[in-house]
């Protein structure tokens, strides 16, 4: 009877501690009222969650895990670098010398991109945190920002998310620039998680599939993607995911996100196409989740179904998300790229600036990591 008691006051004491830590800021907030009211109307939100305009699989389940385990455990895989990876922060530390009309991109590894556009300061998927978890101490960052300059950031104009999952919508990171930024676009339901974080409602705009949002002369429009939300279990599906098309008068841009390969690249070429330069997700993938994030060679068919000029390979060189070697995605992308005589595809360096239509960095800088 004494065992019992004990093995009860010890599961007890998981579940009640699991919920409170639930509780803490970094796992953000369900939508709710007229937010909710708004989410229940749209056409893909059905019985409680969000769905995908194709179907498909779930993308992971227990079944799947003694081959992820397995996978893992292949020795024969370079997971991170062998050193830390340097990150350039120059640029984001003089950030008052930004607002120019030159159109300029800096790449901060995975998705997160620093835009420089017809006079604005746009940050998209500002993932500049040490662990993209929710645990700290985990799925480190392959770079260290410790020299990034918070302070002293300037007022950002425009942060734009894709969606909410860690790696890309960063508490760390969104509770250091929150107030310096002027708007915040996201998909619907994720300005929830903004709120919870302090940031006010009047500062914050989400778009559903195919809706745009107007500000200081860009368009920004909302467009589908294959792919999921959340940040913890209950919260699945419960905000919407998407992928981003940036008019400006002078520059079409097409940020990608996150997504498993569909026709929704080619639709999005045929539409709102063509574009000056394509951000494309290129890495973290397998086959046990290949419904939501494409193989390198499908980023590269992403790109041409897209009638891009110019490709920016994204969602690789910050974390270990999936059991290949850090370098793979981006050498298999080059692979592909060579197969099919694509040379526009550039490869700047972490915290690199790179003026587009002037600079076209191919430097394999991975090679000696």
């Amino acid at each position: 009877m004494t065992f019992i008691l004990i093995l009860f006051m010890i599961i007890a004491t998981i579940v009640i501690t699991y919920k409170l830590y639930l509780k803490t800021p970094q796992f953000g907030q369900l939508p709710s009222g007229h937010r909710l009211q708004r989410i229940m109307k749209s056409p893909n939100y059905i019985k409680g969650r969000f769905r995908n305009i194709v179907r498909v699989e779930e993308p992971m389940s227990v079944s799947k895990l003694p081959t992820l385990i397995k996978q893992n455990r292949t020795k024969n895989i370079q997971k991170r670098p062998a050193n830390k990876l340097t990150l350039q922060t120059d640029r984001i530390n003089s950030l008052k010398d930004l607002a120019s009309n030159i159109f300029k991109f800096t790449w901060f590894g995975h998705s997160s991109i620093w835009l420089e556009l017809d006079g604005l300061n746009i940050l998209i998927d500002p993932m500049l945190g040490p662990y993209a978890s929710p645990v700290p101490g985990t799925v480190k960052r392959f770079s260290d920002t410790s020299d990034i300059d918070w302070n002293n950031l300037p007022d950002i104009d425009l942060v734009l998310l894709s969606h909410d999952h860690y790696d890309h919508l960063d508490y760390y990171t969104i509770k250091r620039i929150k107030d310096k930024v002027k708007k915040f676009i996201t998909p619907l339901g994720v300005g929830s998680h903004l709120e919870h974080w302090g940031i006010e409602p009047d500062r914050i705009s989400e778009c559903y599939w195919h809706q745009s949002i107007s500000f200081k002369g860009i368009n920004f429009t909302s467009c589908p993607t294959k792919h999921f939300s959340g940040r913890t279990p209950k919260g699945r599906n419960s905000t919407l995911w998407c992928s981003w098309v940036i008019q400006s008068p002078t520059q079409n841009i097409y940020f990608s996100s996150d997504s498993g390969y569909f026709n929704g690249f080619k639709f999005v070429g045929e539409n709102y196409g063509p574009f000056d330069l394509c951000f494309v997700e290129c890495g973290q993938y397998n086959t046990l989740w290949r419904e939501n994030h494409m193989m390198p060679e499908e980023s590269l068919q992403a790109f041409l179904e897209l009638n891009g000029k110019i490709m920016v390979p994204i969602h690789w060189g910050a974390f270990s998300l999936a059991p290949h070697d850090w370098r793979e995605p981006i050498e298999r992308l080059l692979l592909s790229a060579n197969e099919k005589g694509v040379e526009s595809i550039i490869t700047p360096r972490l915290g690199q600036t790179v003026e587009v239509n002037k600079d076209f960095p191919k430097e394999e800088w991975w090679k000696n990591q």
